[in-house]
């Protein structure tokens, strides 16, 4: 039969009978799931090989040191003193307080900071306050 006497319908049929047919076969005798068969090769090396190793001698007559107060020791040499200074540029400077100046306005403080010098100091919370437990 000539390749292009083909319909593509019949090539379409021809390729699903195929795959409908050796399908289940493939699946079961060809591939294998790697993500199972790595979990369960992982399993049994785990459960197999490994051992659990005691972090202190349980047979020592003294405690183990504390592995903070450890930390803490190795950490008392070591110098851990900044002597970095923040530095900016002018124009960054100006941007800066240009954007706070629209945010806040003219002699307008910022919201955060006025709410700390009202009167009643309660902030009105955005929904009304429901009783989250009940006597049920």
């Amino acid at each position: 039969m000539d390749p292009s006497e083909i319909s593509p319908e019949y090539e379409l049929t021809v390729r699903n009978h195929i795959r409908q047919t050796f399908l289940p076969y493939v699946r079961k005798h060809i591939t294998r799931d790697h993500v199972a068969y790595t979990q369960f090769k992982l399993e049994q090396i785990f459960t197999e090989s490994l051992d659990i190793v005691p972090l202190a001698d349980p047979h020592a007559l003294v405690l183990p040191p504390d592995p903070l107060d450890t930390l803490v020791r190795s950490l008392k040499d070591l110098d851990f003193s900044i002597d970095e200074r923040l530095t900016t540029d002018g124009d960054t400077v100006r941007k800066l307080k240009s954007l706070l100046k629209a945010i806040v306005g003219e002699g307008r403080e910022l919201r955060s900071e006025a709410c700390w010098r009202e009167e009643d100091h309660m902030c009105p919370l955005p929904f009304p306050f429901i009783a989250h437990t009940t006597l049920r």
